[in-house]
């Protein structure tokens, strides 16, 4: 299967990366942190069934990735990562 990244998603992971740099003081933090989500993000494209059905949004699966969460779709061979945020944040409406 392929990972596709929504424009909201790109959107989210910038301005994840601009929060933990801001935080941490270290842009170099931030891009390692990032780059671990994406990695999370980009193994969704084998079995992205493994994670449950979002239960606030039909037709969005949800995947945790430490304080964050990934919310994506799957069509045919493509893996749609939708939105990414934190989890602390009130649940995802689609």
């Amino acid at each position: 299967m392929r990972v596709v990244y929504a424009p909201r998603s790109r959107r989210d992971l910038g301005n994840i990366r601009n929060f933990i740099a801001a935080e941490s003081g270290s842009r170099l933090v931030a891009d390692h942190y990032l780059a671990r989500l994406l990695d999370a993000c980009d193994s969704l494209a084998i079995l992205p069934e493994r994670y449950p059905p979002y239960r606030y949004a039909p037709g969005w699966r949800m995947m945790p990735f430490e304080n964050y969460l990934v919310f994506f779709q799957v069509h045919g061979d493509d893996v749609r990562v939708g939105h990414v945020r934190h989890a602390a944040r009130k649940p995802f409406r689609s």
